[in-house]
């Protein structure tokens, strides 16, 4: 494929509506939908992932797992999931992992572990990434500090991470994440 224009359909709050259009292999034009956070995608500047967002794998000093069951509007119901946000200007991952973990849970993030690169987050609608934060949080855990955001954080063991598994809705990446540290053969 080679990508020969870009059109902007629609500009919102924090998502832009685009065309893409591409040349296939049979010289013919492959149109493609998808949304960025960026509002001036320029075609020499697109495929150049943006680092715009962070999620927080968190344990307690039990070894007990944090996770989120938020109302996604998106998805017009409760999903589970790792506390994640976007990263401000001028803020570095870490920094930014810090801030929505205390945003969104009231915790207090205080050992980093591991910071992996970025990935790309969702493929098939939009180009944005996020890098995964590993580490330990302390504190009591509270309500979102916004309004618009329905969210119950929760520390979980391996016992109860297995429970969810089973039929519960989660995204992709804590479903992956729960697979692999409960161990496939549970």
């Amino acid at each position: 494929m080679k990508l020969d224009r870009i059109n902007k359909l629609y500009d919102g709050k924090y998502l832009n509506y685009y065309v893409a259009e591409f040349i296939n292999k049979e010289n013919k034009i492959k149109k493609y939908e998808f949304v960025s956070r960026n509002k001036n995608i320029k075609i020499d500047e697109f495929g150049i992932m943006p680092k715009n967002a962070v999620a927080i794998i968190a344990f307690n000093d039990n070894g007990e797992l944090l996770l989120e069951r938020e109302f996604r509007l998106a998805c017009n119901d409760w999903i589970y999931s790792f506390p994640a946000g976007l990263i401000e200007e001028g803020e570095s991952p870490k920094d930014a992992a810090k801030r929505e973990l205390y945003e969104e849970t009231g915790l207090e993030l205080y050992e980093i572990d591991k910071v992996l690169p970025f990935v790309h987050s969702a493929v098939g609608i939009s180009d944005d990434s996020l890098c995964t934060i590993i580490g330990k949080a302390k504190g009591e855990i509270k309500n979102s500090i916004f309004v618009d955001e329905e969210i119950e954080a929760k520390w979980y063991s391996k016992a109860e991470a297995l429970k969810l598994l089973d039929g519960n809705n989660l995204s992709s990446r804590c479903q992956l994440f729960l697979y692999m540290w409960i161990g496939e053969n549970k």
